[in-house]
């Protein structure tokens, strides 16, 4: 008996395909939210240290109101680049969840697929082992009547 050989294969290996490839889309999102949540920690600590710098300068007394200005500049400038990557998470955040909902109707589409390849395959092999039975059937058909003669 031939191979079992589904007929939407092709169409199920596309299926895989695609939904491997919005994995990686929704994969990449996610690395780029944690890239930014990752340089918000690094403009908090810059902003921490640069807040207990001009502290130990106000102790030492070496305060200078032209420091305390290019200080705030500063300080300012980070709390903005805070901000515009909080906005940019939400952008990202929102893109990622327009991605996973895509990934789960790729998925649902291949597994619809995969069912069919399922029931497929078991109708193929319930109809084999019928071919088997009545081929052996005949068989013993011809073997007894071989026998009776």
């Amino acid at each position: 008996m031939k191979k079992f050989k589904f007929r939407l294969e092709t169409v199920l290996k596309v299926r895989r395909i695609e939904m491997e490839q919005q994995a990686k889309a929704l994969a990449l999102i996610y690395q780029k939210i944690s890239i930014a949540k990752k340089e918000i920690d690094n403009f908090r600590d810059l902003s921490l240290q640069e807040t207990l710098r001009m502290s130990e300068l106000a102790k030492s007394g070496n305060f200078l109101d032209q420091v305390t200005s290019v200080s705030l500049g500063y300080r300012e400038g980070l709390k903005r680049k805070i901000i515009q990557k909080f906005k940019e998470i939400e952008v990202l955040e929102k893109s990622a969840e327009e991605e996973k909902i895509k990934l789960i109707e790729k998925t649902k589409r291949k597994k619809v697929l995969e069912k069919l390849e399922e029931r497929d395959r078991e109708e193929y092999e319930f109809n084999a082992k019928k071919d088997a039975t009545k081929e052996m059937d005949e068989i013993a058909g011809v073997l007894r009547d071989r026998q009776s003669q």
